[in-house]
């Protein structure tokens, strides 16, 4: 049983690419205390530049004797393992991956199918092993694991002879379950590497017109990319994210920077057919190749899953665009405006078009079928999701048929095809600091710069790409004592200032746990509580003459930081600054970020000012300018900071009590 997705070679590029699946139908499991020896498969295959596979064994079957109850008792040898082993090997220079794969987790007794064993929820040691429950390990693991669909179990990264993997299996059970033989069919899939470099936040310049072969580090799966005659990236294979091993986060998927996706609720999605959930995420795998496209079908995700758990019913409703979603990291999913530009493009704008493989200047989307067709019949309907929202209760989509290709509305509850998109959007077309994103700043030039506002207080500023980071260009002057995780940075609300009037004459002073007649900020003893400094102040003059009578303001740590790092008299704190009072998306600067731009190369566009610090009621060090970082000095009563002195940006640090001046750099 060989099926081969595609191959081709870029002669740019000398990338071969296939994949290609052998079946093993295996009887794993009986429960019995003499097995025979496992039938070792010699599965090997050989990719070679004319893309040649073999397969040398499919079939492995295991006999085990049974055993159950012993006079009504546990039995004591009710322990059952046996061994498979596997061969793969490569002559490929990027080597292989094998995985193994199931429609089903569950051990079933071979006369009586309403007799099953599910598999172990966590890993766990023989002696541990709990009652009817089976698991499996390799022989470099020491503890019996959950059997997952698409769990890769062998891999090499370079050309290999053949290499063999053995899989030990086992079950335990008690006189719950009847005595006799308990199997579960698998397939063993193999697939060659086809290249070392990643999808995720792909350089733009390897996306070009020629199909080309990357890998998702998440699974280590294949796609085509190709640039489509709209401009934009895509992937030419739908996304087939099944099984993954770590927990997903902003490094490899395009989710929020605080935000983990456990690979425990991830794989506790999965669904076998679809059922219309709105309250949790779904996918369904749908096995086989569009024999058009000549791409596989991929997987259907409804879209609870798709947005990475955010627009579930569970948690509302949801209201607006999609803004996460299980692509790769620098992907995303399309709006309805992309794909309705491909429509609209003669070369995409009908059914035979769009379906085309992309080897013959075609989009190549697969006829996947759909949820609510059970089951999802493949080749009849294709659905692509949208990021696009369309009302309470639904999202736009692609569809298309033999006969419609259109856009329309969907309900979250159904479950669909994911095309992504390469996400090349950069700073330009955005009003609002905080609608930054971490893709927008790498897209964005070194040298661009642009006025962006701060929806707190609508206070406009000016913001620079600087040697590969997003900086403020203009110091921070928010002067607002609330702030709230939804425009902050901030992971709740947090109040500055307890209320009631600003308390000196010639400046603003925020504060916490300190008394609304104080009338001193920095360095005052009124301003102590107990044996230190731990309130949150700020200073503010609207017209500060040593920068062009223009405002200004200065921040002790407490306030840079939220509140969330005090200074207490001796009182030591290595922690990284996490919140500030920062926008949402922007972040104090860490001190490797301004070792980035120390010396002289970037004063002009980092535009320093230099109006000293204000400490013990007063004004020092002016004609020189200071910030502060969010990391810990060697002394941890300090913090790092950056100055500018006239005639270069260098780093120093100061004291946290200090007033400084605040640059965010977007995350």
């Amino acid at each position: 049983m060989l099926k081969v997705v595609h191959s081709f070679v870029d002669s740019k590029r000398m990338i071969c690419f296939c994949m290609a699946c052998a079946m093993l139908s295996v009887a794993l499991i009986s429960f019995g205390a003499h097995a025979t020896n496992p039938t070792n498969v010699d599965y090997n295959v050989y990719v070679n530049p004319s893309l040649n596979i073999s397969v040398s064994s499919n079939n492995v079957v295991l006999n085990i004797n049974p055993a159950g109850s012993l006079n009504g008792a546990n039995n004591p040898n009710n322990f059952a393992t046996n061994n498979l082993t596997v061969g793969v090997g490569t002559n490929n220079q990027y080597g292989y991956r094998l995985y193994v794969d199931s429609s089903t987790t569950n051990l079933t007794k071979t006369d009586d199918s309403t007799q099953q064993i599910p598999t172990l929820t966590t890993a766990t040691s023989e002696t541990d092993f709990p009652y009817n429950k089976w698991g499996y390990k390799l022989s470099t693991e020491s503890n019996y694991k959950p059997f997952q669909s698409n769990d890769l179990i062998s891999q090499s990264n370079i050309a290999t002879n053949v290499i063999s993997e053995t899989l030990t299996f086992a079950a335990k059970a008690n006189y719950d379950k009847p005595a006799g033989t308990y199997e579960l069919n698998l397939n063993f899939k193999a697939l060659p590497q086809v290249t070392t470099t990643h999808i995720q936040n792909l350089d733009p310049d390897l996306c070009t017109e020629d199909p080309t072969v990357v890998i998702d580090s998440r699974d280590q799966q294949p796609y085509t990319i190709q640039k489509l005659k709209d401009g934009n990236c895509w992937m030419m294979t739908n996304l087939n994210l099944q099984h993954i091993t770590n927990n997903l986060t902003a490094d490899d998927t395009n989710i929020a920077e605080n935000t983990t996706l456990s690979k425990d609720t991830f794989n506790g999605w999965k669904k076998t057919s679809g059922t219309g959930n709105y309250t949790s995420g779904e996918f369904i795998p749908v096995e086989g190749i569009d024999s058009i496209s000549n791409t596989p079908y991929g997987t259907l995700y409804n879209y609870c899953a798709i947005s990475a758990g955010t627009y579930c019913y569970s948690s509302g409703h949801g209201v607006g665009d999609s803004g996460q979603d299980l692509c790769p990291a620098g992907w995303r999913l399309p709006t309805d405006n992309e794909f309705s530009n491909l429509l609209n493009n003669s070369a995409y704008n009908t059914y035979a078009k769009m379906r085309a493989s992309i080897f013959n200047g075609g989009a190549g989307f697969a006829l996947g079928g759909a949820s609510y067709l059970d089951p999802p019949e493949p080749g009849s309907v294709a659905k692509y999701w949208a990021s696009t929202w369309n009302d309470v209760g639904g999202m736009k989509a692609l569809r298309f048929d033999e006969t419609t290709v259109m856009m329309n509305q969907n309900s979250r509850g159904t479950s669909y095809n994911i095309r992504c998109v390469r996400d090349s959007r950069t700073i330009d077309g955005i009003s609002n600091m905080q609608d930054i994103t971490s893709i927008r700043v790498k897209n964005t030039a070194d040298g661009t710069t642009a006025t962006l506002k701060d929806t707190r207080d609508n206070r406009n500023y000016t913001v620079a790409k600087i040697n590969g980071n997003l900086w403020m260009a203009q110091n921070l002057l928010f002067t607002g004592y609330t702030l709230n995780a939804a425009d902050s940075n901030v992971s709740t609300t947090r109040t500055l200032y307890g209320g009631g009037a600003w308390n000196r004459s010639n400046g603003y002073s925020l504060k916490d746990n300190a008394s609304s007649s104080s009338t001193h900020c920095y360095g005052n003893s009124s301003d102590k509580t107990g044996d230190g400094f731990v309130n949150s102040c700020m200073y503010y003059i609207a017209s500060d003459s040593n920068i062009g009578n223009k405002a200004n303001a200065w921040y002790n740590y407490a306030a840079a930081t939220a509140g969330t790092i005090n200074y207490a008299g001796s009182s030591t704190d290595a922690t990284k600054a996490t919140e500030s009072i920062c926008p949402k998306d922007w972040t104090l600067p860490s001190r490797a970020q301004i070792d980035s731009i120390v010396g002289t190369s970037y004063i002009s566009l980092f535009v320093p000012v230099k109006g000293g610090h204000y400490q013990n009621g007063g004004f020092y060090g002016v004609g020189s300018g200071f910030w502060w970082t969010n990391t810990s000095s060697s002394n941890a009563i300090m913090r790092y900071t950056m100055q500018y002195d006239g005639s270069a940006l260098q780093y120093n640090g100061a004291y946290r009590f200090t007033g400084l001046y605040i640059r965010c750099v977007a995350r």
